[in-house]
């Protein structure tokens, strides 16, 4: 729709002025959200590696967990799991 407005539609010239203020004001607030899209995006890099790293050390914690119970079973239970 935009570029048909832009470019298939005869505007007036009074149109046309008021068009490229509001093209102007755009410009402003998308770049201003791109940029908080960028921020938010690194934010949630930030996040994703955290998890990631909380993921690993759940895992690592599950294993040493079983280890341990592992040590309390006699000989006989060890063979049976």
């Amino acid at each position: 729709m935009h570029s048909f407005i832009h470019d298939e539609l005869d505007l007036t010239d009074s149109q046309l002025t008021q068009l490229e203020a509001l093209e102007a004001g755009f410009a402003v607030k998308q770049e201003s959200l791109e940029l908080s899209l960028r921020a938010a995006n690194a934010d949630l890099a930030t996040a994703i590696e955290a998890v990631h790293h909380k993921m690993g050390a759940l895992q690592k914690a599950t294993v040493e967990h079983i280890f341990n119970m592992r040590r309390l079973l006699t000989d006989e239970q060890q063979k049976s799991i």
